[in-house]
């Protein structure tokens, strides 16, 4: 019976990390990059701020954000789980932050990691 009990915990914990995004990145079709994250807005910007490929689409299309978020421990701790769309929702957050500007920095995301 414990076994049993165990195996059912072990699935609802499994779905519920599933369910919260942790296994919602995928992977890159290509062989050689087989080992590597797709990092994009669904990404946590913090995560993308500390790859060395994605911080400087970052730096270009949102300077003040990627600047704040690097100097500003607090702002950083503040945003640490939020994603770029989180925050293009909301202009308070990041001015002048909206959908196109989401689309551009999701291309030029897609872009500079093909160059892998």
């Amino acid at each position: 019976m414990q076994k049993l009990a165990n195996a059912i915990l072990s699935f609802t914990l499994l779905g519920l990390l599933n369910a919260g995004g942790v296994f919602a990145q995928s992977l890159p079709s290509t062989p050689e990059n087989a080992d590597k994250l797709v990092l994009g807005v669904d990404t946590r910007v913090l995560e993308l701020l500390e790859n060395d490929v994605t911080r400087p689409v970052l730096e270009k299309h949102l300077p003040n954000l990627a600047k704040r978020l690097q100097e500003d421990f607090q702002a950083a701790d503040y945003f640490w789980e939020s994603t770029l769309r989180d925050l293009s929702i909301d202009d308070n957050h990041v001015r002048g932050f909206d959908e196109e500007l989401l689309q551009k920095v999701a291309v030029a995301l897609a872009a500079a990691q093909s160059k892998l």
